[in-house]
């Protein structure tokens, strides 16, 4: 029965919450200090009464100014040798005046009772010689009258060290006896303290067992999953609280595991959208097209048109590129639309005119590359190619607080009602078809945020405006 008491104790303590747990602990530590504090306190305190009062009495009286004789003489010898002391330094006397008052109400002893009273009497006849100084006019009464505040000031000084002297020789005596009874206090409480210190070390033990084992387990834990290992276990923690941090971890291991899943599949989709990207700037067709074209600029001897020709597609070509860079400045990309812009104004010269207005200030500044050629192309197979007349594409960058704003606006068919809701609807990842601008948008959001990306305005046979905002990044 006993055992089974015991081991229902214990288990008790074991699942037992960490703020009950430093409870318990508090308490054995505190009952057992407080009985012994109480004890000591009691037996001392006979003694305490009478040391406490000569204690005071030391106290006050080392309030007393040690250089009060030097000070004053010097403060008096200039007040009449007219130096810079205007005024009779009497706040030292009353300060003097102030201390032994205190001590006249507490002092015990009859000797130093009569010291009290004489000091009491000598600061009177102080105060009284130096206003006799301060109304006399005469210099030599004033220097005769100095040494008497000399001798006084002495007096005052030793009567002050005497009272010292002899409170301390009693509070010696006081402490010899009070020494006999704080041995036996002491050897209790270093008995108590003992048996104290055994019973701690066996509690304190088993509690910082039941705490540091599962925290020394959830920091493996956290060095796992800091090492890239998500596949951790709950830890074995009673403790209320440990067990609650171990559900929070395993929660947010289980959230990054699964954006770390997430972030992979971004990356991923990322890469096939810019493969996609340049596999759309190799399009065998513009390729053919604009071979074409330069043959027959050959066969008719343009060779000027040819130059031009073969310099806009491979400053095209070099811009797609980038050596390999995700994101150029836009100044690359402006060359690389301004290349595109050459190319097919050469090929369609009669129907196509364009303008790149692009403020110098973010020139420098960073951006995914083939971000604006898709748009423009957009702009030109399906407004310009499809509007009677010749049409004209605009392509505009400027900065506005601290985002970047580029407009790819042509002047062509324009789109319907219908046809522009379904394209947003598009932009926002519903059922996207097709290439071009879809992909230019979920390419910015990639690397930016879903905040940024592009929005389209258009009316149907004035033209289409596409507008693509960007953080500033340099």
């Amino acid at each position: 029965m006993k055992k089974h008491k015991g081991a229902t104790i214990k288990s008790r303590f074991t699942y037992m919450s960490l703020n009950n747990k430093l409870r318990v602990l508090l308490l054995v530590i505190f009952l057992p200090l407080i009985a012994v504090i109480v004890f000591t306190l009691l037996s001392l305190r006979s003694f305490t009464n009478q040391y406490s009062t000569i204690l005071l009495n030391v106290m006050t009286a080392s309030e007393f100014n040690l250089e009060f004789k030097e000070s004053l003489d010097y403060n008096m010898y200039c007040y009449i040798a007219n130096s810079n002391i205007n005024v009779l330094p009497m706040e030292e006397v009353e300060h003097a005046e102030e201390v032994a008052k205190r001590l006249q109400n507490t002092t015990t002893i009859e000797d130093n009772k009569s010291r009290i009273k004489d000091i009491l009497r000598l600061c009177a006849k102080l105060r009284e010689k130096m206003k006799s100084i301060e109304a006399s006019d005469s210099y030599d009464d004033r220097i005769d009258q100095l040494e008497y505040i000399n001798i006084t000031t002495s007096l005052i000084e030793s009567g002050f060290h005497e009272y010292i002297y002899y409170e301390i020789r009693y509070l010696t005596e006081l402490q010899g006896a009070a020494n006999k009874e704080a041995n036996y206090v002491i050897v209790g409480s270093v008995i108590s303290v003992g048996v104290l210190l055994i019973i701690l070390s066996i509690l304190s033990v088993r509690f910082t067992t039941s705490i540091t084992k599962p925290i020394k387990e959830l920091s493996e834990n956290v060095y796992r999953v800091g090492t890239g290992d998500f596949s951790v276990q709950s830890v074995t923690g009673h403790d209320n609280e440990i067990q609650a941090l171990s559900i929070g971890f395993d929660r947010m291991v289980t959230r990054i595991d699964t954006l770390v899943e997430h972030i992979k599949e971004e990356q991923d989709s990322l890469r096939r959208t810019e493969l996609q990207l340049l596999q759309a700037q190799i399009n065998p067709h513009f390729l053919y097209n604009t071979l074409d074209t330069i043959i027959w600029f050959a066969e008719t001897e343009q060779s000027e048109q040819v130059v031009h020709m073969v310099e806009s597609l491979s400053a095209f070509f070099r811009a797609s590129l980038s050596k390999g860079q995700d994101v150029v400045t836009v100044k690359t990309e402006e060359c690389h639309v301004c290349s595109y812009l050459q190319i097919q104004q050469m090929r369609y010269g009669d129907i196509l005119d364009y303008e790149i207005v692009i403020d110098e200030e973010i020139k420098d500044c960073l951006i995914p590359k083939i971000t604006l050629q898709p748009l423009v192309e957009n702009a030109i197979y399906h407004g310009i190619k499809n509007k009677r007349g010749k049409g004209k594409v605009i392509v505009t960058g400027k900065k506005k607080a601290q985002d970047l704003y580029f407009t790819v606006m042509d002047n062509g068919a324009g789109m319907t009602e219908e046809r522009l809701e379904k394209l947003r609807s598009e932009l926002k990842g519903e059922r996207k078809q097709g290439f071009g601008i879809c992909n230019v948008n979920e390419r910015i959001q990639l690397y930016y945020g879903e905040k940024y990306g592009l929005a389209i305005d258009s009316k149907f046979g004035e033209g289409t405006s596409v507008i693509i905002r960007a953080p500033i990044r340099k």
